[in-house]
């Protein structure tokens, strides 16, 4: 018998309703279905949106939509929103998703089942399919390295998971002091301290997701918040001996090229530190 678990998304109330649809249903129609959905909303939804939300809870009774408001979160960052949604889910593992987002059908079993057979995992990932119109016309992938040394020594450089593809145990990110209530990079923060705390972490190395991509991302690291939340993580890092002095030059190089670079060079860096 699989355990029971939480899904935890961040909905925005200007979502496209066409969106929130397509990613619940991937959610509630799982191998192995989820016992809760989170959704934290920091402003009041659309009337649509309301609607919709219903109609899913209609037709899926055995999973329960949580809509919980706070308010007090609009504008205060993702890890805000996520380290409040953290608190309100029920279950021991907790996978997190995003609203126009796609999960593969099988992906929180195979989750599941990495997170069961091996107790020491904390967080598991996967690979994602990168799309821009319909998840069928493929733009690209990202697959972190799977587990052990190369995941650690990716993680001194790069985001070593794909953030909306994880499930996590709810305990060790409590434990670790939850999401920080970082505008940026809060998962990447997130990740480092679960990983400097001797947790393991494990990708699968095929696509869970379909990530509705675009410019968007590239552009966000090429905001001023972004960079200086980038550096700031590097210098955490070595302050922690998570990294060594080279290691730092060379995070702090990345971080540079990503922000000053044209989008061209910086598709040409992340190609040679495995994207």
């Amino acid at each position: 018998m699989q355990p029971q678990y939480s899904v935890l998304m961040p909905l925005w109330y200007l979502e496209k309703n066409e969106y929130i649809y397509q990613s619940l249903k991937s959610v509630l129609q799982q191998t192995v279905p989820p016992a809760e959905i989170v959704l934290v909303v920091d402003h009041p939804l659309l009337p649509e949106t309301e609607e919709l939300l219903a109609q899913l809870q209609k037709q899926h009774p055995e999973t329960r939509i949580r809509k919980m408001e706070n308010f007090d979160l609009l504008g205060k960052g993702l890890g805000a929103v996520l380290a409040f949604g953290v608190l309100q889910c029920q279950y021991e593992f907790v996978a997190r998703m995003d609203t126009d987002d796609i999960c593969f059908l099988d992906r929180c079993e195979k989750e599941l089942d990495i997170l069961m057979k091996f107790p020491y995992v904390a967080i598991v990932g996967g690979g994602l399919e990168k799309f821009s119109v319909v998840p069928e016309q493929v733009d690209g992938y990202r697959f972190p390295p799977e587990k052990g040394r190369n995941l650690i020594q990716y993680s001194k450089y790069r985001n070593p998971f794909n953030h909306p593809t994880v499930m996590f145990r709810r305990d060790v990110i409590l434990q670790v002091g939850n999401y920080s209530p970082l505008k940026e990079c809060e998962d990447y923060e997130l990740w480092y301290r679960v990983l400097k705390n001797g947790y393991e972490g494990y990708n699968l190395q095929h696509p869970v997701l379909h990530y509705r991509a675009g410019t968007d991302m590239l552009k966000r690291r090429k905001n001023k918040r972004f960079f200086r939340q980038s550096v700031e993580l590097v210098l955490e890092m070595r302050r922690d001996r998570y990294i060594n002095w080279l290691e730092m030059i060379a995070a702090l190089g990345m971080q540079a090229v990503r922000f000053y670079a044209p989008f061209g060079l910086n598709k040409i860096v992340y190609k040679y530190v495995r994207s």
